[in-house]
């Protein structure tokens, strides 16, 4: 089949001259030689919907984004041009119009190119943790100072010799006399000393000091509502990303280069249309959802706010 045979799209208002794309698919296959299970291993695509896509059951096959990839799969199979064999499928569904662009939330910016106010954003969040961390720690050095402060120094008791074990030598009567009353002497003032310790004592007790507060642990730097990004590559694709509550964070129908930026909170819910052109990243980090995309390229997961993909909501 070549391009020649294509010449009726020159004529939009003459559907019987557009042949009908399920139809071409059916018949260039059989041409070909080729049974609904090689075709099914040369798209990926279930045998269902190949029989949908040759019957041109345009409701069964759902969104248009969904019927544009499924045409395309076919065409790469058996060697026909994708873009006019879409088109095709286009004149006869009625859906040459675009889709509908559905109103944002106004708190949301959407916006080609990189996210500068989103930069702007992530940058201060990060100096207000920095900034945080930094006073804790200052007043916690301030606490252990004044602890330090307060309390009382030690009263260091003088030492007092132990009596030996060791037999006494003999001494000279008169030398051991004389040692006798130098230790009486010496005996006396010590035995006065001793009830002055108490008051020093009692003194020195520290003061009741205010218990010392805990210090709370930094939160943790993962925003209560995480940046998601979100970029279309290789060709068009659907997307469709809501909040818990049920609200539509993006729902539109992207081309090829595109790229969307939103906060929201988190799990999202997000269903994709050609999920094999769409690249994720939540807080910078990509997204890895490969495992998730279906045969048909579709694929149905939630994301949480450490960007963790999942097929059902985590607590």
């Amino acid at each position: 089949m070549s391009e020649q045979d294509y010449e009726y799209l020159d004529a939009p208002d003459d559907l019987s001259q557009v042949p009908i794309p399920g139809q071409l698919v059916r018949q260039t296959r059989e041409q070909r030689g080729l049974s609904i299970d090689d075709m099914s291993a040369r798209t990926r695509l279930t045998e269902n919907v190949l029989h949908m896509v040759e019957r041109d059951d345009y409701l069964g096959m759902g969104e248009p984004v969904y019927a544009r990839g499924y045409y395309r799969k076919c065409a790469e199979a058996l060697g026909l041009n994708g873009d006019l064999l879409v088109e095709a499928y286009e004149r006869h569904s009625g859906t040459m119009s675009p889709v509908p662009t559905i109103d944002q939330r106004p708190s949301i910016a959407y916006r080609e190119g990189p996210g500068r106010v989103a930069l702007i954003v992530a940058i201060a969040l990060m100096l207000l943790v920095f900034a945080v961390s930094a006073l804790w720690l200052l007043d916690t050095d301030a606490d252990a100072e004044a602890v330090a402060q307060a309390a009382p120094t030690p009263v260091r008791a003088m030492a007092t010799p132990l009596p030996s074990a060791s037999p006494r030598p003999l001494q000279d009567p008169v030398v051991a006399e004389s040692t006798a009353v130098t230790d009486q002497a010496t005996a006396r003032p010590l035995a006065t000393a001793t009830p002055a310790l108490a008051p020093v004592a009692a003194q020195a007790t520290p003061t009741p000091q205010r218990p010392l507060t805990t210090p709370q642990a930094t939160p943790a730097a993962v925003p209560v509502r995480p940046q998601v990004r979100v970029e279309v590559q290789g060709g068009e694709a659907w997307l469709d990303v809501r909040d818990p509550a049920g609200g539509k964070l993006l729902y539109k129908l992207l081309q090829p280069g595109s790229v969307r930026e939103f906060s929201g909170q988190p799990p999202f819910k997000v269903a994709l249309g050609r999920a094999d052109n769409v690249r994720i990243w939540v807080q910078g980090q990509p997204v890895p959802f490969e495992s998730q995309i279906e045969n048909d390229l579709r694929a149905f997961f939630y994301i949480d706010a450490q960007g963790r993909v999942s097929d059902e909501v985590t607590p």
